[in-house]
């Protein structure tokens, strides 16, 4: 039997999951940009998926400009 998909991700895990750092993800929580919870006595954070996708939405064409180096 398959393992079933995690609902819930470590920071390191969604960092993987997005190619950005660990303190990237952390600080998008400490801004309260992604949603996270604390597991058991050590206080260790995981995130939900669902909130990382809509944290990781697409940019439309025009909605958002990105500096452009030179």
């Amino acid at each position: 039997m398959p393992e079933p998909t995690p609902v819930y991700l470590s920071l390191t895990s969604a960092a993987v999951r997005f190619d950005v750092s660990r303190k990237t993800i952390k600080r998008a929580i400490d801004r309260g940009d992604i949603p996270a919870v604390k597991l058991g006595p050590r206080g260790d954070l995981r995130v939900r998926i669902a909130d990382l996708d809509r944290w990781a939405r697409p940019v439309r064409n025009g909605a958002e400009s990105v500096e452009s180096a030179g």
